[in-house]
């Protein structure tokens, strides 16, 4: 049993009232509020598992056994952790307000990550970075001219139904005749062409900044048009330390090429903006509201970057069983770095890590330290243009 504090009365109090007063805590501190869901979350799973109805019932006997449990049901290493580091912010949030006199998961063990890493993540070659960006950039349109096949031989006696025919899957080689097909399709309906040009060039620049920044996808999710400044020598996006994993908050160096393409990106929502105030007789604004998100990045970005792979001819996963997911752009952008000779130290403050283990395990001079050059030796991905009829080739 735990020791109570100050007041006798912290140790009989129902668990749920210390975390409401742990949860307003996080929030006056503002902390990201998805952040602070997933730890209310995984402190009540724990609690209902381990039967701990009131702060005095907490101990780390049963917690251990619990993770032993989940350990040998399948649960990974990273997940056990996080359940363990949960466990240990809100135990050491009591002792510092005197609920508790000693945080008792102090010395709850931690999992061994290196012996058991159940996604263990690839980086990406440039060849299949470009096929991946292609794909994201013309797949929406290309849905639309998907070519039908028959199932089977008695399949062609029988008129089309999804019980008799089926649509042929993209691919990298059927891609160009696909979107030929829709624009076909669709001659009569132009706006709904656009939109989908539209979001494939969202969905490619999405995939192309996460390549070049190492940014997560939380924290692609987070960034604004006030965040992004395009007047110095270097462009660069204010990430909010809220919205930063070590909240710390980061200047992200862009490269040329990604900052033009960024700024033309929102010329092109400006334009939209625009357009629609004429429609409904608006005032019509000079430019984007600061608060306009730069990405709406949908909540099906994984299935959406799932098909984009299949599509790309890029396993899910190698020979090695490594993993290829959006956060696989991220280690992405860190092996490119490596791979161009780029000092560890500079890596790893383009990585916003904290400790060069995480980068690499070799030694660098921080006085290499040039972050801002390091993304210009990136590899160059050039999206395929819009509204170009005809095959696109994949540049090399």
């Amino acid at each position: 049993m735990v020791r109570t504090g100050l007041g006798a009365a912290n140790g009989r109090d129902p668990l749920s009232k210390h975390l409401d007063a742990y949860e307003r805590h996080l929030r006056a501190k503002g902390g990201d509020s998805r952040r602070i869901s997933m730890l209310r979350r995984r402190i009540e799973r724990l609690a209902k598992k381990c039967r701990f109805v009131r702060l005095s019932q907490m101990s780390p006997g049963p917690v251990e056994g619990w993770l032993v449990e989940q350990s040998e049901v399948g649960m990974a290493a990273a997940t056990r952790n996080g359940y363990r580091e949960s466990l240990i912010c809100f135990g050491n949030w009591c002792r510092r307000t005197h609920r508790i006199t000693l945080n008792p998961f102090d010395d709850l063990p931690r999992a061994d990550q290196n012996v058991d890493r159940r996604h263990q993540r690839r980086a990406l070659t440039k060849e299949e970075l470009l096929r991946l960006l292609k794909v994201a950039r013309m797949r929406p349109l290309a849905e639309y001219g998907r070519d039908i096949r028959r199932k089977d031989a008695e399949a062609k006696r029988l008129p089309r139904s999804r019980a008799t025919w089926k649509r042929e899957p993209l691919t990298i080689d059927n891609l160009d005749e696909a979107v030929a097909r829709a624009r076909k399709a669709l001659k009569d309906n132009p706006d709904l062409i656009a939109h989908l040009e539209r979001t494939g060039q969202g969905h490619a620049l999405m995939y192309k900044m996460l390549v070049l920044t190492g940014l997560r996808k939380g924290e692609l999710s987070s960034l604004t048009v006030a965040q992004l400044d395009f007047t110095g020598p270097v462009a660069y996006a204010v990430l909010h330390a809220a919205d930063e994993k070590n909240r710390q908050g980061s200047s992200i160096p862009l490269r040329a090429d990604l900052a033009v393409e960024l700024s033309a990106w929102l010329d092109e929502r400006l334009g939209d903006l625009r357009a629609e105030c004429r429609r409904r007789r608006q005032a019509i604004p000079a430019r984007l509201p600061g608060s306009t998100p730069l990405f709406h990045v949908p909540s099906g970005l994984t299935r959406i970057f799932d098909r984009d792979l299949a599509a790309a001819g890029i396993s899910k996963r190698d020979e090695r069983n490594r993993v290829v997911d959006v956060h696989a752009l991220r280690v992405t952008f860190g092996t490119h770095l490596c791979a161009a000779g780029v000092p560890l130290r500079t890596a790893q403050a383009a990585m916003r890590h904290s400790k060069p283990e995480l980068t690499a395990n070799i030694y660098t001079d921080p006085k290499l330290l040039d972050v801002a050059g390091a993304i210009a030796v990136l590899p160059a991905l050039k999206l395929p243009p819009k509204n170009v009829e005809g095959p696109i080739e994949v540049a090399s």
